[in-house]
């Protein structure tokens, strides 16, 4: 360590150095064995410890299986080891550097679809929903508007009446039907 220029400062030995000496040892790995044959870890490191370590899956017979193919309900082996670029800065303890059997139970931390693909999905099927209704509303309104510009005196009610109170079958007002012709006007 060294003071600063224009500090009028020393450390103890009335020198403007100070040499520090300091090691940084490996972290040991503590947690335990999962169900789905994965280590979890209770270290003290925060970061992703599958960059840390690679797990070996098999078979009882021996045979290489992935983790994506691990089946519910199945038996395997599982063996985990430290990366070798992570081999300066942790180190595996014996119970964890052994093989391991387990019977996988899959991720019981619940689905493996994520959370806010649900989230997303219901606020589109609001949003459609809300659509919907405002289509449904403005064509009740349009029809509304057109009911009431083109009322029932243009086209005669459903009982054959025209805005009149005159009976009216074919629905026209006032200009009549065959009967208002008669024979005798052709």
């Amino acid at each position: 360590l060294k003071v600063k220029d224009g500090i009028a400062a020393t450390f103890e030995n009335d020198s403007d150095t100070f040499t520090l000496n300091f090691k940084i040892l490996p972290e040991t790995l503590t947690g335990e064995w999962g169900s789905d044959g994965k280590v979890q870890f209770t270290s003290t490191y925060e970061g992703n410890y599958d960059d840390v370590v690679d797990y070996v899956y098999t078979l009882p017979d021996g045979t290489p299986v992935n983790y994506e193919d691990l089946k519910d309900g199945q038996s395997y082996i599982v063996t985990v080891k430290l990366k070798d670029s992570q081999k300066d800065n942790f180190i595996m303890p014996d119970e964890f550097s052994q093989p391991h059997d387990f019977t996988f139970e899959g991720n019981k931390g619940g689905s493996s679809f994520p959370w806010w693909i649900f989230l997303i999905i219901a606020a589109v099927i609001i949003i459609i929903i809300i659509i919907v209704i405002i289509i449904v509303m403005k064509k009740r309104n349009k029809d509304d508007d057109y009911d009431d510009f083109y009322g029932d005196e243009y086209y005669g009610d459903e009982d054959g009446m025209d805005g009149d109170d005159e009976y009216n079958p074919d629905g026209y007002d006032s200009y009549g039907g065959e009967a208002d012709y008669g024979a005798d006007t052709y």
